[in-house]
């Protein structure tokens, strides 16, 4: 397939520098793999294919790796440079499906190597190690450009949801400029979702506190197996109490909703969701239900105009734990 747009003119014009955030230095699994990525001078694609139609674990390994195609040296800098930016991934976005990786890239620096899995229908990047998955995160700004050049390669990659070469250029989210309009976006939808939670959860006359374990179903047979009662059909729920003081509410309210102010944009976020604590209470005469991982830094809010997917920082988890403890819930490990 012929180029439909110029490598070179994406590329930044200013000399492009390490963004060395949180986020992204756990998405590739610590410092020296990021460096080896934002410095990988070969980077080969090759396409992957299940080697079973539904696996267990849909590890890495349960991939056959097709005839790799080294990328040339514009190609190169251009994937470097959208897999290593903060402004390719949406850290908001959840997944909640099973990827079927499409592609994988190895990013070569000397003899140091970082592997990436593409799964392009559900915008999922997944970073491996040793045939073990490190990270998995949505790179919903960053899927253009790398669909793009993924099919110039892979003509059997078929057509590609919602993937518009015409939107690949410097107006993409991924550029600076767009970026830095981005996180005022999410700084703004931070605090007026911290807002609408403490408010609503302030004014309740009580509030469901749930302990809940975080375990990952593998099928949803394994998950009926599973005696315990589940929070929004999918959480374990090890123990359940009812909060009717103000001042605890108020203290939960304000727990929660300083979590959600304090996380910076440059913060980032681990791409899991393994949540320990759950809320319910009740709005207008309809549930609102919070579940807030503190491990992966992130939360959502359903029934709450307002309020959907958030980020947060661990300072509430102390108080919150112990309001816990004081009704004699405990934790999950």
């Amino acid at each position: 397939m012929p180029p439909i747009f110029s490598v070179e003119r994406l590329l930044p014009t200013v000399e492009v520098q390490a963004q060395y955030i949180d986020g992204l230095i756990d998405l590739f699994g610590g410092r020296q793999n990021f460096e080896t990525a934002f410095s990988a001078d070969q980077i080969q694609l090759s396409r992957l294919h299940l080697k079973e139609a539904i696996p267990a674990e849909n590890g890495p390994n349960d991939y056959e790796e097709g005839q790799a195609v080294s990328l040339a040296p514009d190609e190169v800098a251009l994937v470097r440079y959208v897999l290593t930016s903060d402004g390719t991934y949406n850290w908001r976005e959840g997944y909640d499906c099973l990827p079927n990786y499409g592609v994988r890239a190895r990013l070569r620096k000397g003899e140091k190597e970082v592997i990436v899995d593409l799964c392009f229908q559900c915008r999922t990047l997944r970073v491996a190690e040793a045939g073990q998955e490190v990270a998995v995160v949505n790179f919903e700004f960053g899927a253009d450009a790398l669909a793009t050049i993924a099919g110039w390669h892979f003509s059997d990659l078929g057509p590609l949801p919602d993937t518009d070469a015409s939107r690949v250029g410097p107006d993409n989210f991924f550029f600076p400029a767009a970026v830095a309009a981005r996180r005022a976006e999410e700084a703004r939808r931070q605090q007026a979702c911290a807002d609408a939670i403490q408010q609503a959860l302030a004014n309740a006359s009580s509030v469901e506190i749930f302990s809940v374990d975080p375990t990952w179903w593998t099928s949803e047979e394994a998950k009926n197996r599973d005696p315990r009662p589940k929070l929004e059909n999918r959480w374990p729920i090890d123990g359940t109490s009812t909060v009717t003081s103000p001042d605890e509410i108020k203290k939960l309210a304000a727990a929660l909703a300083s979590g959600i102010r304090e996380h910076g944009v440059n913060d980032g976020v681990m791409g899991c969701f393994n949540p320990r604590h759950g809320f319910r209470w009740i709005v207008d005469g309809k549930p609102v239900t919070l579940i807030v991982c503190y491990e992966c830094l992130q939360g959502t809010v359903s029934g709450l105009a307002g309020g959907s997917w958030f980020l947060t920082t661990r300072s509430p988890e102390g108080a919150i734990d112990q309001i816990f403890s004081s009704h004699g819930l405990k934790k999950a490990n």
